[in-house]
């Protein structure tokens, strides 16, 4: 066994490289040759008659072998048939025998043809369905290509090159010129190196018409791998692209730019066989990604691929989170394209969609849509010409149309807010509706504020469109028919409504109209600019919140002018005319006048304007008037003028008020000039600050808001008699008020009256006012002797009312404190001398301490004297003081004495409009005797009378007294001896002795008397007399 191993291995040795191995290779070459000879003489007479070859001619062939080459030489060949003719010269191929026979390839040192030209004189249109070998390898290997001229020549083309060179180190390409069918195309010349038989170049340019080609790249000799790095651009378009291929494997990257549409990446990997397998394909473009794979030969193809992408934007078309599938198959001219995409949102220039599903399918211009989503459905079937479509709709909203929405910035909210149900359908022709209806349910409908739903049926053409409508809600109702011309863009309809709340219209809440209204009319004209003509009536029509009642009216609509007129069912209320432009800005003009309203309500109206009048009102007005603003939504530029021809009523501005009648004048109101105005009429009342006014004559005028009040003829309440006059500017800006008032008039009450002068001027603003008061006072009493002048001057301080008024008499001076809601009255008043029916009071001196508002206080004399009638003049021992609380006076008692005696009051009251309380006295009886006719008589008295008793002073004195004494000595005229009076008593009421008890003693005699007024008893008993 051993031995056979060896043998065995000596002999494969030999097969590989000894004498053997070059025993069989010798043999090998020469069958090759042999076995070559005659196949290829075989084969060319085969292809000669099987291609129909009508002639060939060669010259100067020659066929050897030298260094392993086998050599071909030809100095001229001739290849001709029907259709084509090919012509060479200088031809030289060497082919490398064992090189060929080892890799089973021909494998040539060198190819040369120094000219090679190619007639094509019929192009046979003979359609290949699979791609050539030649793009895979080539079936040979040339070290050494030399061709030094060469031309190609068809009915259609012509094509004219020198000089290509491919050695072992660089090669060259000459040039290329020609046409392809009328379109020239060049190339131009072209060097680069050769390493490791690979063609290594740069700076490629070749061009065909608008097309150009540049690059650089790699290629192998027998086309197995090359590679390419260039860019390809045309008429709009341009690719820039790397190019890589290894034997069949083929992957390509690349971007391209098309105008209008934009970049686009790609990217493909495959293999090359007879026909193009790709295995993996995709392609980005705008964020949207598809991957696709499918197979491409030279007649038809079939791709398959999946879509997906977060957002496509591209000119006006947005699509967000798009999926889907497509495929695409058949020949390249008319393939069958089938899709099944879906995008959460859709935006175009036309219409916004949710929830989008598209599918369908195109082939031989023929097109089956069905797109659906959340508001929409629709589905078409178009072919070349003609086709036909329906829709749904499910709660679709205009503002989904993209014009609708244009028009809306553009408008505002003069474009409706519509959403409908409903089926539809259609016909096209030349990709042109011809004929359309549809019925819809409106689910909702709103306009300016009005909201309703309702039905809507359409039916047209390409040249007009006739509707109906109906809204209604609980207890709206509107209803219009018309025919839209879409050439004309005109429109032609009838509109009637019942119990619509005009404020729902918010343009016309915005101007103030509010109520329900019954109304109809007709629309007619352009679209952009229509005309209409309408009639209402309302029963609780307001404006600007004020009740105008039952209203009829028209209104007219013309150059985008809406005009409304109407009276008042009483005729107090007539609009002439209320004018509002629709488009912006939005002129407004209101003309009317009103008969005897409420003046709250033109002041509600002018508030509502922002027009702020200083002044309160209440009352009626009858007057025209007239509002005008250039844009009634901004009150820009507004002006207001009313003309009063009567009102009566009450006003107040800040601190003054009153009541007037029969006034009239002109307001006027701008956004420049603000308020203005002239009031003039008879005044009722009139109050400035605690100054209360009546009956008199005033004007009132603002001006550059500084506002004047004349008055003349006012009295006050105050005041019996009055005649009071003044005027008071007020700058309502500077918030300033001046002025002066003069007072003339009397004063009475019980019998006091007093006459009064005064001259009040006033200055400051409205926080802090000042009046300064000076005057004349005169009080007159019946129980004065003489008059009291006083002379008045001083300040109050408004609103804090804080003043100080003096009285002044002489040196006497009572004045007037003033102290936010107190007032006082304090001082000194000095010789006041009051005169009575029985008798005269002079006051030395009185303080006085009062609180007017409350009537509390005090007053003091300390020092007064009484004289009464018939009797001694009593002078104050103690003094009188008066305590008021409330008005309600507390006297305390006081004590007067007199020449013989002295008085006391205690128990003093005031009750109502009397002075009652107790006295005592002890009167000398000398004094008594000396004020009667018994003084004549008495020639000696001795002794006091005691006096006690009450009194009641009122209208008239009544009192009540009783009197007592025990020790009375006297001597008197015709009685001898002294009289004792040892006992005496009495009593007397209002005048009237009502007891009287005496017991007289003289000498040893004696007297008694008893009795009264009417009877007295006196009982004598031995009174000596003589």
């Amino acid at each position: 066994m051993k031995t056979d191993r060896e043998f065995w291995k000596a002999f494969l040795k030999s097969v590989k490289h000894g004498r053997i191995h070059k025993f069989l290779k010798l043999t090998f070459i020469v069958a090759f040759f042999y076995f070559s000879f005659l196949v290829g003489k075989e084969l060319i007479s085969f292809y000669l008659e099987q291609k129909k070859v009508t002639k060939i001619q060669y010259k100067d062939i020659s066929l050897s072998y030298r260094d392993g080459n086998l050599i071909f030489k030809a100095g001229k060949f001739l290849f001709k048939k029907s259709e084509l003719q090919i012509k060479t010269s200088g031809v030289e191929i060497s082919l490398k025998v064992w090189k060929s026979i080892k890799n089973f390839k021909p494998d040539f040192s060198l190819i040369k043809l120094e000219k090679i030209e190619v007639d094509q004189y019929l192009i046979k249109k003979k359609r290949r369905k699979y791609l050539p070998e030649l793009t895979l390898k080539l079936p040979f290997y040339a070290e050494t290509v030399s061709i030094g001229r060469f031309k190609y020549s068809t009915p259609e083309a012509k094509l004219d090159g020198n000089t290509v060179y491919i050695g072992k180190e660089k090669f060259q390409i000459g040039g290329l010129d020609g046409t392809i069918k009328g379109t020239e195309i060049h190339l131009k010349p072209l060097k680069g190196r050769v390493v490791n038989n690979e063609l290594l170049f740069s700076g490629l340019e070749f061009s065909s018409g608008s097309y150009e080609l540049l690059g650089k790249g790699r290629l192998r000799k027998d086309l197995s791998f090359a590679t390419f790095d260039g860019s390809f651009k045309g008429k709009g378009f341009k690719v820039l692209f790397n190019l890589r291929k290894s034997n069949r494997d083929l992957e390509s990257k690349g971007t391209v730019r098309i105008e209008k549409i934009g970049k686009i990446d790609y990217s493909l990997r495959g293999k090359l066989g007879k026909e193009l397998k790709v295995s993996r394909g995709k392609v980005i473009y705008q964020g949207i990604k598809a991957d696709f794979s499918g197979r491409f030969n030279l007649q038809e193809f079939s791709i398959e691929g999946k879509v997906q992408g977060k957002e496509f934007k591209k000119d006006t078309v947005l699509v967000r989170a798009i999926s889907g599938t497509f495929s695409a198959e058949g020949s390249y001219k008319e393939p069958l394209l089938k899709w099944n995409l879906n995008g959460k949102e859709l935006e175009t220039s036309i219409i916004s969609l949710k929830n989008l599903s598209l599918s369908g399918d195109f082939q031989k211009r023929k097109l089956n849509l069905v797109a659906r989503s959340d508001s929409i459905d629709l589905f078409l079937n178009l072919n070349e010409k003609e086709g036909k479509g329906g829709f749904k709709l499910k709660k679709f909203n205009i503002d989904n149309l993209k014009p609708v929405f244009l028009k809306r910035k553009k408008y505002g909210k003069w474009i409706p807010s519509v959403t409908i149900s409903g089926d539809g359908k259609f016909k096209l022709e030349n990709l042109k509706p011809v004929s359309y209806s549809a019925s819809f349910t409106v689910n909702q409908f709103f306009f300016r504020g009005f909201s309703s739903s309702g039905a809507l049926t359409l039916k047209g053409t390409t040249k007009n469109i006739s509707y109906s409508l109906l809204l209604s809600s609980d207890k709206e109702r509107l209803t219009s028919k018309g025919i839209i011309d879409l050439k004309q863009l005109t429109i032609n309809a009838s509109f009637s409504g019942k119990n619509l709340e005009v404020s729902s219209l918010d343009f016309l809440k915005k101007i103030g109209l509010e109520g329900r209204v019954i109304g109809e009319g007709k629309l007619w004209g352009k679209l952009k600019n229509p005309e209409g003509t309408f009639v209402y009536s309302s029963e609780n029509l307001s404006f600007r919140g004020v009740n105008l009642g039952s209203v009829r009216g028209n209104v007219d609509l013309q150059n985008f002018y809406l005009s409304i007129t109407g009276k008042t069912k009483k005729e107090n209320v007539v609009l002439n005319s209320l004018r509002l432009h629709l488009r912006k800005p939005m002129e407004f003009l209101l003309d009317g006048k009103v008969e005897s309203i409420d003046v709250a309500s033109v002041e509600k109206i002018l508030k509502s304007l922002k027009v702020k009048i200083p002044t309160t009102l209440t009352g009626e007005v009858t007057g025209n008037f007239s509002i005008y603003s250039s844009d009634i939504k901004k009150l820009k530029d507004l002006s207001v003028s009313v003309n009063v021809s009567s009102y009566n009523g009450e006003f107040s501005i800040d601190r003054i008020s009153g009541t007037v009648k029969d006034v009239a004048g002109s307001i006027i109101y701008n956004s420049y000039d603000k308020l203005n105005f002239e009031l003039s009429g008879s005044g009722k009342t009139l109050k400035v600050g605690e100054l209360s006014l009546k009956d008199g004559e005033f004007k009132l005028i603002l001006k550059d808001k500084k506002l004047l009040l004349l008055f003349t003829g006012l009295s006050s309440e105050m005041l019996k008699k009055s005649d009071i006059s003044g005027s008071l500017n007020v700058d309502l800006n500077e918030r300033e008020i001046g002025g002066n008032v003069k007072v003339d008039g009397t004063f009475e009450k019980g019998e006091i009256t007093s006459k009064l002068k005064l001259n009040l001027n006033i200055d400051g603003n409205f926080e802090s006012l000042m009046v300064k008061v000076a005057g004349n006072l005169t009080i007159n009493y019946s129980y004065l002797e003489k008059p009291l002048d006083f002379k008045i001057s001083g300040t109050i301080e408004e609103p804090k009312n804080i003043g100080n008024i003096a009285l002044r008499r002489g040196g006497d001076t009572v004045r007037i404190l003033l102290f936010g809601d107190r007032i006082n009255l304090v001082g000194v008043l000095r010789h006041a001398n009051l005169k009575f029916p029985d008798g005269t009071v002079h006051i030395k001196m009185a303080f006085v301490n009062l609180d007017l508002k409350s009537l509390s206080g005090d007053i003091t004399i300390p020092a007064f004297d009484v004289k009464p009638d018939k009797f001694y003049k009593l002078y104050s021992v103690s003094g009188l003081y008066i305590k008021l609380n409330r008005g309600k006076p507390e006297i305390s008692g006081c004590r007067f004495s007199y020449i013989d005696g002295w008085i006391e009051f205690n128990g003093l009251k005031v009750k109502e409009d009397s002075l009652n309380g107790n006295f005592l006295a002890l009167a000398g009886v000398k004094g008594l005797i000396y004020l009667t006719d018994l003084k004549k008589e008495v020639r000696y008295v001795r002794g006091n009378t005691e006096i006690s008793g009450s009194f009641d002073y009122g209208k008239e004195l009544s009192y009540s007294l009783t009197f007592s004494s025990t020790g009375i000595d006297a001597r008197v005229n015709y009685i001898l001896e002294k009289i004792s009076v040892i006992n005496l008593k009495g009593k007397f009421e209002n005048g009237k002795l009502t007891s009287l008890f005496a017991e007289i003693n003289a000498g040893d005699g004696n007297v008694v008397v008893n009795g009264n007024e009417k009877e007295i008893v006196i009982s004598i008993s031995e009174i000596p007399v003589g």
